[in-house]
């Protein structure tokens, strides 16, 4: 107790660890109450510091006036406080060396470092003072701080008991009631809520003062905010149980073993593998584990790692991989691929191995499966390796490996033609193959496509893929008798079309040459539209026969000069029919009768025969529509004469969007406008 330069009290006590003193404490500044300040001296004090006098008289006035008998009290509890805090440091001190010492298990890993940062902490202290006679809580800057309350903020007891979550209500009930009737002392953990609403845990301990006659006249204590210390606490339990839960469940077993290969360590994951527990695979063997040959595969990687180690020259991180099989509880044989280490001590030095053992039976059977696969499938596979110019572009390919059915359908065997490149082999290739493969190479897109290969004298269906990045693979189907038989076959599709097209345009000369300019002005706008070559020609084709319903049709109504009557027109109205059901039994290969069926319907459905709408009309047949209805408007009928191809043009971009399809449409007149092209006579 000692009075400042200022003429006010205070007390101080020092901290003291280990004989050294880490700082004071003070109670902060009040007056005695049995001494009268002196007006003149604080006035002389306020002149000298610069102070304005009333201003700092009133100040005075806010200054604690204690009793020395409290003050006496509280010189005992600063000394009390200081030991506390000195004992909690010291303990802090030596936990901290303790842990600094001791080397514990891979499993406590994560608690002896989270302990050790805790350890390290600052301590978050607050005292506190009950008065029973005054019925009187006081509280200590520090107690403020911890419950978010302002420096010299002192709850009342009602407002104190709030602060405790309901779950710690009960227990500081129970502790405080005993230390106030019989004194008895309590060091407790509790759940708390401050005044902003933060959740915290704090340690509290308490302790009850007796006057002269051994009455209980106060319980003091302090209060320790420990709630980083029961989060990281927390942490530890969840890590813990993480990594123990991983341990038990993860499939891969984890292993350590010395110099010569004694198992050391196992995971408990070894029983799904080799169905041993940890204890009966330690005990084991290391011939009992592999089969011979396995074993010195084994053995000799690992002599082969030493005799690098000892020359000096290999990295010291390394690690190898090696797939050998390893027999089970059961006596059979399981399929493992082991990533071993070395464990080095603090020189650098190998004391024993570690590693990662995993069952890979099911993809060893795989590889078989596919191995099989591969030689017995009767489609050509050939894997590639990918060469690229300066720019990256690919320019050739080079082979990896070809199957049986390769060598089968081209001549070329394995043996020839690994790691030669495609160029080299075939010089005379068709420049198509290169550049049909260059798309997937560049975007490792899948493609499907056919091709003629005249070095073979075959036709290929060709599935290709970059199964990773640089390669690429593909399948090879012999098609060429398919496509004989299409050429066969498209060709008496062709004569037959020339005669039934001769059949209708001599019944009706009027529209001699219709269905084939129709066909020729149909392919020309698909192809502008970028269709297939096989699109292209079903369209074509599907030109020169659109009309062939109207065979069916009288004579006199296909060559009646005058206006047709509506009956006339429905009769005109029913050739799509028609001519689906005669071409429903043509043998094709494409939906010719569907696409005239449709060739007369309407984006706006006011076409016939159904009234289709938009989509609903296939693409064919909106193509086929636009170049029917041009030639149609450009060319004389018996019952009006031409319009003019500029005016039929005209009309095709006025009924765009409406009655036809706007890209076709936009394609047919840039092929007049623009391409110059013309009907044929």
């Amino acid at each position: 107790l000692y009075k400042c330069k200022n003429n006010l009290w205070d007390m101080a006590t020092p901290v003291f660890v280990e004989g050294k003193k880490l700082g004071n404490i003070f109670i902060g500044q009040f007056f005695l109450e049995e001494e009268e300040p002196d007006a003149d001296v604080f006035k002389d004090l306020a002149g000298k510091c610069g102070f304005d006098e009333g201003k700092y008289l009133q100040a005075l006035e806010k200054v604690p006036r204690i009793s020395r008998e409290k003050a006496e009290w509280a010189m005992s509890f600063l000394v009390k406080w200081a030991d506390y805090i000195s004992e909690l440091g010291l303990k802090n001190l030596q936990l901290a060396r303790a842990l600094e010492k001791n080397s514990d298990l891979f499993d406590r890993l994560a608690t002896s470092e989270a302990l050790l940062k805790i350890a390290g902490h600052l301590v978050s202290l607050g005292g506190w003072q009950f008065d029973i006679a005054d019925n009187r809580l006081v509280w200590s800057e520090g107690a403020a701080r911890i419950h978010d309350l302002p420096p010299g903020y002192s709850a009342t007891v009602e407002e104190a008991k709030g602060f405790y979550a309901p779950i710690s209500r009960p227990l500081i009930d129970r502790v405080y009631e005993e230390c106030v009737k019989n004194g008895t002392p309590y060091d407790e953990e509790f759940r708390k809520v401050t005044s902003t609403g933060r959740n915290i845990w704090v340690r509290e301990i308490g302790e009850a003062v007796r006057d002269e006659t051994g009455k209980i006249i106060r319980v003091q204590g302090a209060f320790q905010d420990i709630t980083e210390w029961k989060r990281t606490e927390e942490s530890l339990r969840r890590s813990e149980e993480k990594y123990r839960r991983i341990a038990e469940n993860m499939s891969d077993v984890v292993w350590t073993a010395d110099l010569g290969m004694n198992t050391t360590y196992v995971s408990p994951s070894v029983q799904k593998l080799s169905g041993e527990t940890p204890e009966e695979h330690l005990a084991g063997k290391m011939e009992e584990k592999f089969p011979p040959e396995e074993l010195a595969k084994l053995m000799s990687l690992l002599e082969e790692e030493m005799e690098r180690e000892r020359s000096g020259d290999a990295p010291r991180d390394r690690s190898r991989i090696v797939e050998v099989q390893h027999y089970r509880a059961d006596g059979s044989l399981v399929w493992i691929s082991m990533n071993i280490s070395f464990i080095r001590d603090e020189k650098g030095d190998p004391v024993g191995f570690q590693g990662v053992s995993r069952d890979i039976s099911e993809r060893r059977k795989l590889e078989t499966d596919y191995a099989t696969l591969f030689h017995e499938m009767l489609d050509a596979f050939v894997l590639l390796e990918i060469i690229c110019d300066t720019e990256g572009d690919p320019v050739d390919y080079r082979f990896i490996t070809v199957n049986p059915a390769f060598e089968r359908m081209t001549g070329l065997r394995l043996n020839d033609v690994k790691g030669r490149t495609v160029l080299e082999v075939l010089p005379d290739i068709e420049s198509y193959w290169i550049e049909g493969f260059g798309h997937v190479a560049l975007t490792g897109e899948p493609a499907f496509f056919e091709n003629y290969a005249a070095l073979f004298g075959k036709y290929f269906e060709v599935k290709a893929f970059s199964p990773t990045q640089g390669q690429l693979a593909a399948i090879f189907t012999d098609v060429t008798g398919r496509k004989d038989f299409e050429e066969k076959l498209r060709g008496a599709l062709e004569r037959t079309i020339r005669v039934l097209t001769q059949t209708v345009e001599r019944r009706d000369p009027y529209t001699a040459g219709h269905q084939r300019r129709v066909s020729g002005l149909a392919a020309a706008i698909a192809r502008e539209m970028g269709m297939d070559p096989d699109m292209v020609e079903q369209i074509r084709i599907s030109g020169y026969v659109h009309d062939l319903g109207k065979i069916s049709v009288p004579a006199e109504i296909l060559s009646k000069p005058g206006r047709l009557s509506e009956l006339e027109m429905n009769i005109i109205r029913e050739h799509p029919a028609h001519g689906r059901d005669i071409l429903l039994d043509v043998e094709s290969g494409w939906d010719l009768a569907e696409i005239v069926y449709q060739h007369h319907e309407r984006l706006d459905g006011s076409g016939y025969p159904r009234g289709l709408k938009g989509e609903e009309i296939s693409l064919e047949a909106r193509v086929l529509a636009v170049a029917d209805a041009v030639e149609a408007m450009a060319s004389h009928r018996p019952y009006r004469p031409a319009i003019g191809l500029k005016e039929a043009l005209e009309e095709i971009e006025t009924k765009s969007g409406i009655l036809y399809d706007p890209e076709v449409v936009r394609v047919c007149l840039d092929l007049f406008r623009e391409k110059g092209y013309q009907l044929e006579e």
